[in-house]
């Protein structure tokens, strides 16, 4: 159930077109990115002492099924990271998830005190969706950190129930959209573990608070919740 990172084969398109920027679709002198270097400069980091970073870890944590957040970037429609997250979840673009999770996992190595005892653990998709993207975005990305960690990834959190998409819902209705919506199998022992649940982008954090409320059921050290983006 517990599995390794296995690197991902280079998708053949990338040998046939021209290094092409995902945001700005102008030539990358840097080959082994898919961002070009005007595009990753455009894109904000977010700091702990960021008003909302501290707001966003303050709710999850007060929730009582989060210990602790890390995120590395904050969602600005100015630049260019809504177009890489859009191109990540919808383009097909499962390298570049690999690219974005590494940064994740840099971060993760100076926040946390004994990596040998984590599980990376990506939230999942229901799997109506997951046919139709054909991978989880998460997932990928918990490839790249484990590429960086060599932290496990473990996919026992499962989504049994299909919800509608949360990006124009208040967040109240995003609570409700996601409301049992998780679940880990009865016979997963967790016990000692500190959790890394992964995703692409925490906003209200109701689904984040919603997966951490399941695995919390399983008798985890820690859960660690994290993203690549934060968005108000």
């Amino acid at each position: 159930m517990f599995s390794r990172h296995q690197p991902l084969l280079q998708p053949l398109v990338e040998f046939v077109f021209p290094p092409l920027c995902v945001s700005c679709q102008r030539l990358r002198s840097d080959a082994s990115s898919r961002i070009c270097g005007e595009c990753w400069k455009s894109i904000k980091p977010i700091q702990p002492n960021d008003i909302l970073f501290r707001e966003t870890r303050n709710k999850l944590i007060d929730t009582g099924m989060v210990d602790e957040m890390l995120a590395v970037f904050e969602f600005e429609e100015a630049g260019a990271l809504p177009t890489v997250i859009h191109q990540l979840k919808y383009g097909g673009m499962s390298t570049l998830g690999v690219e974005l999770g590494r940064f994740l996992g840099k971060r993760l190595l100076d926040s946390l005190d004994d990596p040998s005892s984590c599980l990376l653990v990506p939230v999942p998709l229901h799997s109506v969706k997951l046919r139709e993207r054909g991978y989880n975005q998460s997932l990928v990305l918990c490839k790249g950190i484990a590429e960086i960690t060599d932290i496990p990834i473990a996919s026992f959190l499962k989504r049994t129930r299909y919800t509608r998409s949360q990006t124009k819902l208040s967040r109240e209705e995003r609570q409700e959209n996601v409301a049992g919506a998780f679940e880990v199998p009865r016979n997963v022992s967790i016990g000692g573990k500190t959790l890394i649940l992964v995703d692409d982008v925490i906003t209200t954090g109701a689904t984040t608070a919603e997966c951490a409320r399941a695995l919390r059921n399983h008798g985890p050290k820690k859960i660690f919740a994290t993203a690549i983006a934060l968005a108000p």
